[in-house]
């Protein structure tokens, strides 16, 4: 391949052909990875922090309906202090295996019903009534979810 080019009767017009293809695919694929990580950059620009709030309602959430035997293992990661919650809300361990299994096991998890009282902690905080909420639980997750990506 490139500048290896072997020496002898043996290195026909046609590998010389097949080399020089090899090559452009290479350098083709080299540019285009060049142009994701262009795209990912800017990206990660653009991006906002999570709130405070879509942290304090990411750790409610799972705290008082979510608690799966997946988020248990990632609750203890954050009581060792190796993840925050702030880490999760904003996907910085989309690719750790037991944080893709936790937000995974949310799937099994029942939508949260009415909420009927200021102190049940309700999992989405709006200006307009409860009634007349429209984002169900599962289209709140959507965005954290690391295997939709």
């Amino acid at each position: 391949m490139r500048n290896q080019l072997p020496a002898g009767d043996w290195y026909t017009p046609e590998m010389q052909h097949a080399d020089r293809m090899a090559d452009a695919v290479i350098d083709e694929a080299a540019a285009t990875i060049r142009q994701s990580d262009e795209l990912l950059a800017e990206l990660d620009a653009k991006e906002e922090p999570a709130t405070q709030e879509e942290v304090d309602q990411l750790r409610t959430f799972i705290t008082y309906h979510g608690r799966t035997p997946e988020w248990t293992v990632v609750l203890e990661r954050i009581s060792r202090g190796e993840i925050t919650w702030r880490d999760l809300a904003e996907g910085r361990f989309v690719l750790d295996p037991d944080v893709r299994a936790a937000f995974a096991s949310l799937r099994s998890i029942p939508p949260v019903g009415p909420v009927h009282s200021e102190s049940a902690n309700p999992v989405v905080h709006t200006e307009e009534p409860r009634s007349q909420r429209t984002v169900s639980d599962d289209e709140y997750f959507d965005d954290f979810d690391p295997l939709d990506s």
